[in-house]
């Protein structure tokens, strides 16, 4: 029965490698998701930890920022010319940082977005 079960899951990545891998990301912890040129990726940490290495990492990456007001609670947002950072609390210590960079959905701009949640994954 086993073998009958890895062989048809075996079958079922070949005919849809893209929603195995999908759903296979989907189930991992602290997984980047992107949408158009920006990056997402949850942390288990407090709101106020995740600004600071957000911010630190932006501006160590020669982009110049300012925080926004916010009109949500729970929310911060770091904004620049060409890069914006916003940062969601959830309850149970979880926050969501989400980083845009330039205006239109490029490669560059999302390889650049990565990059930096890459870095703040590690301040943090």
């Amino acid at each position: 029965m086993k073998v009958r079960t890895a062989t048809a899951v075996l079958l079922l990545g070949l005919l849809t490698p893209g929603c195995i891998a999908v759903a296979a990301a989907a189930g991992a912890v602290g997984y980047v998701q992107y949408d158009r040129n920006a990056a997402s990726r949850s942390f288990d940490t407090d709101l106020d930890d995740a600004f600071e290495a957000a911010r630190d990492v932006v501006v160590a990456n020669g982009y110049l920022v300012k925080q926004v007001e916010s009109s949500e609670p729970n929310h911060l947002r770091l904004e620049g010319d060409k890069i914006k950072v916003g940062l969601e609390e959830f309850e149970g210590g979880k926050v969501k940082i989400t980083v845009r960079v330039g205006t239109f959905d490029t490669e560059e701009h999302r390889k650049a977005a990565g990059e930096l949640l890459d870095e703040i994954a590690k301040a943090l």
